[in-house]
């Protein structure tokens, strides 16, 4: 008998799948006559990509769970299911448990993993975090929602909201690739900022609060997309270019209205003077002045160690020199860090009011990305996926996010006043607990026997 074919399991783990009902229909909400079919593949594969099973494709999950390999395939790559209501309902789980903060952040990112051939979606020569270089690979947008650690960074907790894959341009203007791979006929070429604002849509849509939004430079340094959360009235802090963009200006230089110019020529935006300085924030650290710069502690390390670093703001309004020293509506604090060996910038607006102490923890809080995609492909195989078609990769992205949301589901379920386990700790004891179940059911043993045998073939298993 499989471990996943128990007549008994834990009520935890059916009240969490019981969640994901959307998964019972299309995406236009109609059923069809083998939904029952596609749950009970659901499930299978929920549990084989919570297995100890070091690699997590199709086959080695049919193997493991007892079911049927094209049972699998057709779950994956061509059922009807809705992936985009399946990661939606991740968010209404943290809404509808209270597991949301008006602390919390959304963090959005890139991931990349290595992939042989040309045949799946989305694959091309392109940069690959994973490799750290422009390898043969895919690359995915993603959001995450996390809480920031009291008082350690360690005890963070975060959920997958949303994945989408990248699709490189010379992919999106290829019909014979987009119908073989089955790439819906509207979707057109999307930058990576783009996407990002599409999942963040996900993230207000369903009324998830928090305090703020952070990304990296490449989402920073797109004005587009800074544009859309303003619109949005979406607080950011983003990495940005320290030598060359955004231009930026002192917030209370004196502007020019738009209207008539001196000569008559009509001036379509506000303008500031040719004697004003336009920096960049490598120009703007070495404008400051040293007393400008302090000591910031924002957090606590894993060894009880304290994560502080040398940083300085000034208020600056963006503009461009491109078209008569243009100054656009967009200002905020500019937040340098100095590091032993470099210099970081970030732009942070709409959060007028916050310390600065706030604005790096905000910059800061962005290492979970790093910890998310590091477990989602360790611990549940998100860089496992065989489907090679749009509607298989998502497929697959939904039902690993769902996996990895479990865990951390599990992770507060903890009792209040103890130790939060590590998202690793909770993955061992779920695999330990289902091999007790295992013996007790396949060789009878009675449940205590069974909870000794399991810890003993699986002793990493035992703690948490």
């Amino acid at each position: 008998m499989s471990p996943f074919q128990l007549s008994r399991r834990p009520d935890r783990q059916d009240r969490f799948l019981d969640r994901f009902r959307p998964l019972s229909h299309r995406a236009d909400g109609s059923s069809w006559a083998r939904h029952e079919d596609t749950l009970q593949a659901a499930n299978a594969y929920f549990h084989g990509l919570l297995s100890s099973e070091e690699r997590k494709s199709m086959q080695p999950l049919a193997n493991l769970t007892g079911g049927d390999y094209e049972s699998l395939q057709q779950f994956v790559t061509d059922s009807s299911w809705d992936a985009s209501a399946v990661m939606r309902q991740n968010a209404r789980i943290l809404l509808e448990d209270e597991l949301v903060s008006p602390k919390a952040l959304l963090v959005i990112d890139e991931v990349g993993w290595l992939k042989q051939g040309k045949q799946s979606v989305g694959v091309a020569h392109q940069y690959c975090g994973a490799a750290g270089k422009t390898a043969n690979c895919q690359v995915a947008v993603d959001l995450i929602y996390s809480i920031p650690g009291e008082p350690r960074n360690a005890d963070t907790w975060h959920f997958g909201i949303a994945l989408k894959l990248y699709l490189p341009e010379a992919w999106a203007k290829d019909p014979k690739r987009r119908k073989k791979a089955r790439v819906p006929r509207d979707l057109r070429f999307q930058t990576k900022p783009e996407i990002a604002f599409e999942l963040v849509g996900f993230a207000l849509e369903e009324g998830l609060p928090f305090r703020a939004l952070t990304a990296d430079a490449t989402y920073g340094c797109d004005s587009k997309f800074r544009g859309a959360l303003r619109g949005w009235r979406v607080p950011y802090v983003l990495g940005i270019q320290v030598s060359t963009h955004p231009l930026t200006i002192a917030e209370g230089t004196p502007l020019l209205a738009p209207g008539k110019g001196p000569m008559g020529r009509p001036r379509e935006f506000a303008t500031f003077s040719e004697k004003v300085p336009v920096r960049t924030p490598e120009q703007w650290a070495a404008a400051l002045p040293k007393r400008a710069w302090k000591r910031v502690r924002w957090g606590e390390g894993t060894k009880g160690d304290n994560l502080q670093g040398m940083f300085a703001r000034v208020r600056v309004r963006v503009v461009t020199t491109s078209r008569g020293r243009r100054a656009g509506d967009e200002t905020g604090w500019l937040l340098l860090e100095r590091r032993s060996n470099e210099l970081k910038a970030y732009l942070c607006v709409g959060l007028n009011e916050a310390s600065l102490r706030e604005l790096v923890e905000i910059a800061h809080g962005r290492w979970v990305i790093e910890q998310f995609h590091q477990q989602l492909k360790g611990e549940v195989g998100f860089d496992h996926s065989e489907g090679r078609t749009w509607p298989g990769w998502h497929h697959h992205a939904a039902m690993v996010l769902m996996a990895y949301n479990y865990l951390q589901w599990e992770r507060w379920q903890s009792p209040p006043g103890t130790k939060l386990p590590t998202l690793q700790e909770v993955h061992r004891r779920y695999v330990w607990k289902t091999a007790a179940l295992k013996l007790e059911e396949r060789f009878g043993l009675k449940k205590r026997e069974a909870e000794r045998e399991a810890r003993r073939l699986w002793p990493l298993g035992a703690g948490g």
